[in-house]
């Protein structure tokens, strides 16, 4: 601690005392695992101090980084066990749920007038179980000097993390200075896709899409978009 003593500008202070805990999860509120379908958990809340602690509702963190998809997404149940000293959360998620990593804070609301509210971290990721990566192609700048064209690339890999029965079918670009070659890496499992990109000679915005068609059950279509800019350098 700094003060304006000029004997003592600096004085260290030394705090001691004892922390008790109040609520026990017996599992973090983490979930995990594939899109299509209902993933679940259950954790058990214990409360540690002798008096009881009734646990009377929960709500989602307003300020919870995805609270919209949270609130519609994402199924809670609080049960009592014992009243005042054990309850059951239970949480589980609709199977139209998009695929992605969201977090949020998921509010316990109790009668404890020490801590009337309990904020407990929830974060849930859910895979494809076909994807890209990456999922969108960035050519953040493609430079032609003096006007002259030629290749740009970067590769893609098309992955099925849980079959093993994936075909690529057809590849189809919207442009006629794209093309792909595409090399399986692992049988049913795993592509490499080279894009090559022969923009035009023209400085601006580049876009465009590569849709893969494949024979995976719900993943039958893939679009995979290509953003960046032309810059045509002038060498004289």
């Amino acid at each position: 601690m700094q003060t304006n003593d000029p004997e003592n500008k600096k004085i260290i202070l030394s705090v001691t005392g004892i922390v008790k805990q109040v609520f026990e999860l017996s599992k973090s509120l983490n979930l995990s695992g594939f899109a299509k379908e209902e993933l679940k958990l259950e954790s058990i809340i214990s409360i540690k101090l002798p008096d009881p602690i009734n646990i009377t509702g929960w709500h989602w963190a307003e300020k919870s980084k995805d609270f919209d998809f949270l609130c519609e997404n994402i199924g809670v149940e609080l049960v009592t066990i014992e009243p005042g000293k054990k309850y059951n959360l239970k949480m589980w998620t609709k199977e139209d749920a998009e695929p992605g990593r969201y977090i949020g804070d998921v509010v316990l609301e109790t009668d404890f007038k020490d801590i009337s509210e309990k904020k407990i971290l929830f974060s849930l990721t859910i895979t494809p179980d076909v994807q890209l990566a990456p999922r969108t192609v960035i050519m953040r700048e493609m430079r032609l000097d003096g006007g002259k064209t030629k290749n740009f690339e970067k590769r893609v890999s098309l992955i099925a993390a849980r079959g093993d029965s994936l075909q690529i079918l057809e590849v189809i670009p919207d442009r006629d200075d794209i093309t792909v070659n595409v090399r399986e890496t692992r049988p049913g499992k795993a592509f490499s896709c080279v894009i090559s990109i022969r923009p035009p000679a023209k400085s601006g915005k580049y876009e465009g899409t590569v849709t893969f068609i494949t024979n995976y059950p719900g993943y039958e279509r893939l679009e995979l978009p290509i953003k960046g800019m032309v810059r045509v350098m002038d060498n004289e």
